[in-house]
Parts: C-alpha cells; structure tokens; sequence
C-alpha cells in the first residue's frame, strides 16, 4: 500500500495508524516462520520504505517519536537485506526488533496527534483521563478545576467545554502526558507533575503552567523520561 502525502494532522493519524496495522499483522505473520518467505520479506521491505518516506512530513511531530519511526525504517530495511551468511536466528531476531520499533513509534505518533491544536477539547479531555487512569477528583485538581466541571467536560452528552486558559492548560499537560506516559503510571505521573525540580529553581510543572513561555522547558524535562524509545 502506498502512502499518500497527507497534509493535515487528520490523514497525517490515518496513515500512521495505517502503517501500525500492517506492521501489526507482518509482525504476527513473522512470529510464526523463523525463515519469512519471499512474499514476507517484500512486504516487510515495502514497510520500512513507506515508514521513512513518511518522516520528512512529521516535521511538526514528536521529534523522539519521529527518529525511533526512522530507527525502526532503517533497521527494518538493514535486517531484510542481510547477507545470507548471517545465521537465520539472528536475522529474525533484528527483523523483528526493527518491525517492533517501527510499530510501537507509528502507534504513538498517531496518538500524538490527538492532542494537537486543531483537535476538539472534549476530545483532548478524554484523552488525559484514558492516558491517567487517576480518580475523577484528581485529574480535575491537576487540571485545576472542580470534580463536576471535568466531569462535563469529558462527557460526551453535556455541551460545556473548556475555553481560554482553561483549554491552553488541558492541551499543555495532554503533550506532557504523551511523554510520561511512556515510563510512569498515572500515579507516577501525578507526582512527576507535583515536584519541584531544580532545574526549574525548585518549582513544579504545574506551579509553571501557567505561564507559556516556561512550557517548552518543561517539556524538554518530561521528554526526557522517555529518550531510551529512541536509543
């Protein structure tokens, strides 16, 4: 399957989720043959070609999330084109990681977009509380608001919704979640968000959220819990 050049977020996250799928199933179909057939090896070959032809149109994309997808393209194509004197074992095996990491970037840069700019509030809201899986109360204390308002503003049958501030403030620890999420829990990610930090004179993320020109400091220290995903 070819992919074509989306210019928008919204097919941008259809053709990630579109290679996920297929890198899902070549995965499942690899894991049963310790030697992939011809048919397998062009399609996993076809995959990796179309994962790095997607990453110079992630430019505006997790940048970690970007270099693991092209780790993931690169390692793939290496692996399919192994020389034949490599024990069968080995070449399985570095397919295998490859199309793994390949998949798992896809997944996330997919979700990634889910909480951009150009996505419905409502929609960003549930996204945080499926992401945290805290109580009710607590999400809406690090959001900042009351127990009942989150609760309408993650409901799909009530209208309100957060504006101004309130929304910059959702969308803000959404991206922060979509790093923390990769090595904490909910829990951990709460208290992650709590601390205070000496790289940010001993005040927490939170005690800064509101002031947008310390956001970009504090997600370079919320992506940093994850650089091992590219490594």
């Amino acid at each position: 399957m070819a992919l074509a050049e989306p210019p928008l977020a919204e097919g941008r996250a259809q053709h990630l989720e579109a290679l996920r799928a297929e890198a899902s199933g070549m995965a499942a179909e690899l894991a049963r043959r310790l030697e992939p057939s011809d048919e397998l090896l062009s399609a996993l070959r076809n995959l990796a070609v179309q994962a790095d032809g997607l990453v110079p149109l992630l430019q505006s994309a997790d940048p970690y999330l970007t270099l693991a997808l092209e780790r993931g393209a690169v390692g793939l194509l290496a692996a399919v084109t192994t020389p034949a004197d490599v024990a069968k074992a080995e070449r399985h095996a570095r397919m295998s990681i490859a199309l793994e990491q390949l998949r798992q970037a896809a997944r996330d840069l997919a979700e990634g977009d889910a909480v951009g700019d150009d996505v419905p509030i409502k929609q960003v809201c549930r996204f945080l509380a499926e992401q945290l899986e805290l109580p009710q109360a607590q999400i809406a204390a690090l959001v900042g608001t009351s127990d009942r308002t989150w609760d309408r503003w993650t409901s799909e049958d009530e209208r309100p919704v957060p504006v101004g501030e309130e929304a910059r403030r959702i969308r803000v620890l959404a991206r922060l979640v979509r790093h923390l999420r990769h090595s904490l829990t909910g829990p951990g990610v709460a208290t992650w968000l709590r601390r205070g930090r000496p790289e940010l004179a001993g005040a927490s993320a939170l005690d800064l959220l509101a002031d947008p020109e310390e956001f970009p400091r504090i997600e370079t220290l919320a992506a940093r819990t994850r650089t091992s995903l590219a490594a």
